[in-house]
């Protein structure tokens, strides 16, 4: 006896129909490759390289000197922003060609069909009334 007084009482199951379809599935061939063997070399003994030679990697020291000087890295400096300005104007003017010639043109004619659309969905009674 349970210690809540509670017996679970059977319940009738249904068995569930399974359908098969009306058109039976055609299986293709299979075709068969045939794959050559090749030929593998056993080895018995394991060739060693018994002699290990060690090679000094050069350390890497400061030059008591630098290449370049002062000036030179200002000389950089400037070249590399004249570059940087030049890419910014023709980045500016690839925008404003990308503006005029697609993105104005389109979103006019968007603007335009949507208030035509709007127009004649919502306003006509008002064009009813003005034409009677």
């Amino acid at each position: 006896m349970s210690t809540s007084g509670f017996y679970p009482m059977p319940v009738k199951t249904t068995a569930t129909r399974r359908r098969k379809s009306a058109t039976t599935v055609r299986k293709s061939p299979v075709t068969k490759k045939v794959i050559s063997a090749e030929s593998v070399t056993k080895y018995t003994h394991i060739p060693q390289n018994n002699q290990v030679t060690e090679t000094q990697t050069p350390s890497k020291v400061r030059p008591e000197k630098p290449n370049l000087t002062w000036t030179d890295y200002r000389e950089d400096i400037k070249v590399r922003w004249d570059i940087h300005v030049w890419e910014t104007q023709e980045l500016w003017k690839d925008s404003k060609n990308f503006y005029q010639n697609y993105l104005k043109p389109f979103t006019i004619k968007t603007v335009d069909y949507l208030k035509d659309s709007y127009d004649r969905a919502f306003n006509q009674e008002e064009v009813k009334k003005q034409d009677s």
